[in-house]
């Protein structure tokens, strides 16, 4: 009996020990999932800086002058994207993010078609990125027509992108190059503003995913405006909605815009009113948080 009763308890140790191994085999292997967080702002006025340390202007206007010191910043907004098909993130990871205001948890599919390596789904990012670029050269130049009497062609302007993928900086490329070319603020604001969306050559401002991340990463930078595409500012309520301790009333700006004449004309008409640009009829005509 008194054999038994000491067989018992190691009997115990033995299926907790054989438990936690399961567990920890469990966590460890590879899911099907991809985690969503905030990336970067970076001033598309200002310089790109890369892993090395060296900096290049992000917008280069042949025969305007390079230097960002005498502009108020426009800022391209970044979303970071862990996992893929060959660097799948553990389940412990998925499970620490499920419950993370700012963190989304994805289906790994809606990233990567089911035959698409990293390195594709990163060349195609990138391939998103120079689509992205020209058609910010192509919107910019057919709006600025001759303006400073200087007629520019697409050759006379280059946009440095560095390791940033995706077409979200289209909007913010275009108006920057505006700024540049116009050489005066679009918007009278010492903190400058963010813009995010797909610039289509038609000129109209298309949807761009992780909204609630770029949200999160704009109001870091101080930026006192955010432009966003008309499309995503269902999902941009939502989120502010889940987290309406971080972001009330005076956290942060966002208007919404449909394509690049409507986002120069609602910058125009707040920067008409000064520092009193919230008061501005403008402001609560186009907010996406009413």
């Amino acid at each position: 009996m008194n054999e038994y009763i000491k067989k018992v308890p190691t009997l115990v140790y033995i299926c907790i020990y054989l438990f936690l191994i399961i567990i920890g085999i469990i966590l460890c292997l590879p899911s099907p999932y991809i985690l969503r967080t905030p990336g970067m702002t970076a001033n598309v006025i200002g310089d790109y800086q890369n892993a090395d340390g060296e900096k290049t202007p992000m917008i280069t206007v042949k025969g305007v002058n390079s230097d960002s010191s005498s502009f108020n910043p426009i800022y391209l907004t970044t979303v970071y994207a862990y996992g893929g098909p060959t660097n799948h993130l553990s389940p412990l990871i998925i499970v620490n993010n499920l419950f993370s205001p700012t963190s989304t948890v994805l289906p790994q599919e809606l990233y990567y078609p089911p035959t698409q390596s990293s390195e594709e789904a990163n060349e195609e990012s990138h391939q998103q990125m120079d689509g992205s670029k020209n058609s910010a050269i192509t919107v910019a130049l057919s709006n600025l027509g001759n303006y400073t009497g200087v007629s520019r062609s697409y050759g006379d302007i280059t946009i440095e992108s560095g390791d940033i993928g995706g077409p979200s900086a289209g909007l913010a490329f275009t108006l920057g190059i505006i700024q540049k070319i116009k050489g005066t603020d679009l918007f009278r604001d010492d903190r400058g503003f963010a813009a995010t969306g797909e610039m289509l050559e038609d000129g109209k401002v298309g949807p761009i995913g992780g909204i609630g991340q770029k949200i999160t990463s704009v109001q870091k930078s101080g930026a006192a405006l955010f432009l966003i595409p008309k499309d995503n500012c269902d999902e941009a309520q939502s989120f502010i909605a889940k987290n309406n301790d971080k972001y009330g009333d005076d956290a942060i700006t966002v208007l919404t815009v449909e394509n690049i004449k409507n986002a120069l004309e609602i910058l125009n008409k707040l920067s008409s009113n000064g520092t009193n640009w919230k008061s501005s009829p403008t402001l609560e005509a186009n907010k996406c948080l009413k």
